[in-house]
């Protein structure tokens, strides 16, 4: 099966139908001016060859897939530290973060829900959907009284930009969320048979 989140940042018509799931979560309106921006940029083809820039616009991150070594996308600070690895095979994907997430299936960390219309990255038992809504892809708390939205996801003039919010950096959710959204956008396939 194909990543059904790949899509939605190449329909640029205004006129899509609106998200199964509209209504069944808070709107994510615009983004708080608390949130932090950052941007995957100088994307080299793709998302797996790219530079993630903090809210100051210096390097944050580097992803990078080394077409050598083309089965691993690795995930490294500005100061060369390796943080994440993605493991490519052609049947599925396997994920790990450095201190925080123990190497696992892609497909086990951004499992599909039962309906098929978002997924559930579950990260140290807590669950977190990644939803597609109109231009973006929003991240909430699974089971929180409060269903705000924590990331969002969209695409911006050839740039893919992740806003996060101050619980996410708070919650060390910054990796697991970057990680998600370059799962959710590699195009790949990340799902077991």
């Amino acid at each position: 099966m194909s990543n059904p989140f790949s899509a939605w940042v190449y329909n640029n018509d205004a006129h899509t139908r609106p998200s199964p799931t509209l209504g069944a979560l808070p709107s994510s309106g615009s983004t708080s001016t608390d949130f932090m921006t950052f941007y995957f940029t100088s994307l080299n083809t793709t998302i797996l060859n790219c530079t993630l820039t903090a809210p100051n616009g210096q390097p944050y991150l580097y992803v990078t897939t080394d077409p050598s070594v083309p089965g691993y996308s690795v995930f490294k600070t500005a100061d060369g530290r390796s943080v994440a690895l993605v493991e490519w095979n052609q049947r599925s994907a396997q994920v790990e973060i450095r201190g925080i997430l123990h190497k696992q299936q892609a497909s086990q960390y951004m499992r599909l829900s039962p309906d098929r219309r978002f997924r559930i990255m579950t990260l140290a038992g807590q669950e977190y959907a990644w939803v597609p809504r109109d231009n973006t892809i929003c991240m909430y708390k699974v089971n929180s009284s409060n269903a705000a939205c924590l990331a969002k996801l969209s695409r911006e003039q050839g740039n893919f930009r992740l806003d996060v919010s101050p619980s996410v950096m708070q919650n060390g959710l910054l990796t697991p969320a970057v990680l998600g959204a370059v799962l959710l956008q590699s195009g790949r396939r990340i799902d077991s048979d």
